[in-house]
């Protein structure tokens, strides 16, 4: 993204116009927003040295540790524990299970008394605040939030945005703008916990914590590398492929909307090309997103033979078939979901799953390919297990 204007705010101001600037390695190396700008300078390691006229500072992980407002500490799994104001003094401290999922979070005014909230977990969502007491602070669904009875229905972008919320009688009571990478530019009534790209809202530090990682929309990045390392791209801070008004990343872990990696994307970009002819490669060129598919690539290639594969099923000419290709639709009851397969004479050469399997000793739900030419390698969960 180089530049986006919000037409609803800037009718005659032009006050939220958008442009940002990149280096050759996909930085941020300005951020100008109406007439603010601010200038980044980046090292080696894609991390910021200067951002304006602060200084930043990371630790020998790449986590970031001072970024001249609020600085930072990890534990030796490089997950955040704490955020302290250098202004105000107010602390904020996260704990985690053995998941890496945060559950509780304790602020601290300078010198005041800790106040805590727990937070619980289904699967890899988050479902519910308490506090101290586990008296329950929140719930959250899909769909919204239910704060003691008062219940908030989302109303989202195409990313995921809560752009406003309403009542059971449809009544609005938030509404709130984001610039593209999620700076908050306006906003009215009690707004929600979720909001930019569907992710919680920290507004003690300015932060959105997803998942696994937490992200600066004032800079558009990561404070932390990425926990897959190169399995989610070369640039182990950046955000959503710098297309934010495209992609989204609830885990902190790859862009959703294209929800899969490299290898996911690229077979079914090769799947739909196939069986549409040629017309999702026409619609991908229209769009100006057709780079982020490797045609080159063996997963393309394998797409393409699903595709062969769907047409034959569907009582096309039999051409996979008759070469010992097919496609398989599987439910795996005891993981608790499914996938589809590409087969040959009997063995797969490809999937696509979603389901739970071990990983670093812990059961986890996510999506995840197969591929590979031995069968020890074709049993790794990618890029979770073996990396692309």
């Amino acid at each position: 993204l180089i530049a986006a204007e919000d037409g609803s705010q800037t009718a005659n101001t032009g006050s939220h116009a958008e442009s940002y600037q990149y280096d050759a390695a996909s930085n941020l190396t300005d951020i100008t927003i109406g007439k603010n700008s601010i200038a980044l300078t980046i090292n080696a390691l894609n991390q910021i040295v200067t951002a304006g006229s602060a200084a930043y500072r990371y630790d020998a992980n790449g986590n970031l540790l001072d970024d001249g407002i609020n600085t930072y500490t990890w534990d030796a799994a490089d997950r955040l524990v704490a955020i302290t104001n250098q202004q105000t003094g107010h602390t904020s401290q996260f704990a985690y299970d053995g998941l890496s999922r945060r559950i509780s979070a304790t602020e601290t005014d300078n010198g005041g008394t800790p106040v805590t909230t727990k937070f619980l977990w289904c699967g890899e969502r988050l479902c519910e605040a308490r506090d101290s007491s586990d008296t329950v602070l929140a719930r959250y669904f899909t769909q919204g939030e239910l704060h003691g009875s008062t219940i908030a229905y989302y109303a989202q972008d195409q990313v995921g945005s809560v752009v406003a919320t309403v009542d059971p009688q449809g009544q609005i009571t938030s509404r709130l703008r984001y610039d593209s990478y999620g700076t908050i530019t306006s906003s009215s009534g009690t707004l929600p916990d979720y909001r930019y790209a569907g992710l919680y809202a920290h507004p003690q530090s300015g932060l959105y914590l997803a998942t696994y990682r937490a992200y600066d929309p004032k800079i558009g990045r990561w404070l932390s590398r990425d926990p897959i390392r190169e399995a989610g791209g070369v640039n182990l801070y950046g955000y959503v492929y710098n297309n934010p008004i495209m992609f989204y990343d609830p885990y902190g872990l790859w862009a959703w909307g294209d929800p899969f990696p490299q290898g996911l994307v690229d077979f079914s970009a090769g799947f739909g090309d196939t069986v549409s002819f040629g017309a999702t490669d026409w619609v991908r060129d229209q769009m100006g997103v057709n780079d982020a598919v490797d045609k080159c690539s063996g997963a393309y290639t394998s797409g393409t033979y699903a595709g062969y594969g769907w047409g034959a099923g569907l009582g096309g000419a039999g051409l996979a078939r008759s070469a010992g290709w097919s496609v398989n639709f599987n439910r795996y009851k005891n993981a608790g979901g499914g996938g589809i397969n590409l087969m040959k004479d009997g063995a797969r050469k490809f999937g696509v799953d979603w389901h739970r399997f071990k990983l670093n000793g812990n059961m986890v739900n996510r999506p995840h390919y197969h591929s590979g030419p031995t069968k020890s390698q074709m049993k790794k969960h990618r890029p979770w297990q073996g990396g692309w």
